[in-house]
């Protein structure tokens, strides 16, 4: 997918793609536009209030895990990173590594003064950038 907007669909700047994976196979999908939809379709083009679904059998309790990656460079380079960022489906050891590498990416900040709260809008302040490296130039 390409998304090229941000909030109420003004530019954003830069293009992003990214791609999904489900643990499970859906048994329906297609896109949509306002209150109409394309079953089984998986592109809809450009417009305004569209989006896509997909639909699995599940049954009570039962768990879906869902994997995505973003990249600024295309889909392709979004699917390169889902595959050597999270190459399995063992959630608790993707969050634990996840937790790793934000601990030492954020163990660089140090931060005083300040209410709890003024500390933790300053960390998160500092993260976009990890995410959105054009906040970088802005």
């Amino acid at each position: 997918m390409h998304r090229i907007y941000q909030g109420w669909g003004e530019p954003a700047g830069f293009s992003g793609y990214f791609v999904v994976s489900f643990q499970e196979e859906p048994v329906t999908y297609g896109v949509y536009q306002d209150s109409i939809r394309y079953e089984n379709e998986s592109s809809i083009g450009e417009g305004k209030n569209i989006g896509a679904y997909v639909g699995f059998h599940m049954k009570p309790g039962q768990q879906l895990i869902v994997k995505a990656s973003s990249s600024f460079t295309g889909p392709d380079g979004a699917l390169a990173n889902l595959q050597a960022e999270i190459p399995g489906w063992e959630f608790d050891s993707v969050h634990t590594q996840l937790e790793k590498t934000w601990q030492q990416r954020l163990a660089s900040i140090e931060v005083s003064g300040g209410t709890d709260e003024d500390k933790r809008n300053f960390t998160e302040r500092c993260t976009a950038p990890l995410f959105f490296p054009v906040y970088l130039t802005m």
